[in-house]
């Protein structure tokens, strides 16, 4: 997966930033190389740009927390919540938006959706077998029960798509008078 950024200031003089940390399994920390990564990186930089104009007014920023859905549900809906204040804590600080208005998704998301998206884009053989065993199982504990299977078997699931999913986004809101 490549990293993505984006920067946008329409006609209308409305604008985001926006980026994201991933975070490692079952953990809240955001390690150094993801505040130095490439879309930190620039979203400090867009971030400086925006907070130069003196005419620039932040108006929100919003963050989304999501975990992969291995485990334990009430373990994930705890970790997201630790998740969000880290991600918050150290979005105010590295971009510098200490008192801005924030806004988070209320609700828990364990991203079996955005499962299920990144085996269909993968090159694993069997990712349709894959998703159909997932959304076929009757409840969370046997759906945990054929994630863990398949995770035993498939380094790719396990090292390259599931990390994807355990992620906090933020988009930071800002407008600009004409």
């Amino acid at each position: 997966m490549t990293e993505t950024f984006v920067s946008d200031v329409p006609a209308e003089a409305v604008g985001v930033v926006s980026g994201y940390v991933m975070f490692p399994l079952g953990k809240s920390t955001i390690s150094q190389a993801e505040q130095n990564s490439p879309v930190m990186t620039q979203a400090v930089k867009a971030m400086e740009k925006v907070l130069a104009d003196k005419n620039a007014k932040i108006t929100n920023m919003f963050i989304y927390v999501s975990n992969s859905p291995e485990g334990a549900e009430r373990l994930n809906k705890n970790l997201a919540n630790t998740r969000f204040r880290s991600a918050k804590s150290f979005f105010e600080k590295d971009l510098k938006l200490q008192n801005t208005p924030m806004a988070r998704n209320p609700k828990f998301v364990e991203n079996w959706n955005g499962l299920y998206m990144l085996l269909g884009d993968s090159n694993i053989k069997n990712k349709d077998q894959i998703i159909k065993d997932l959304k076929s199982a009757p409840n969370a504990t046997a759906r945990n029960k054929v994630i863990d299977s398949y995770i035993a078997k498939i380094p790719e699931l396990k090292e390259v798509i599931l990390p994807v999913l355990r992620r906090a986004d933020f988009f930071v809101f800002y407008t600009v008078p004409t």
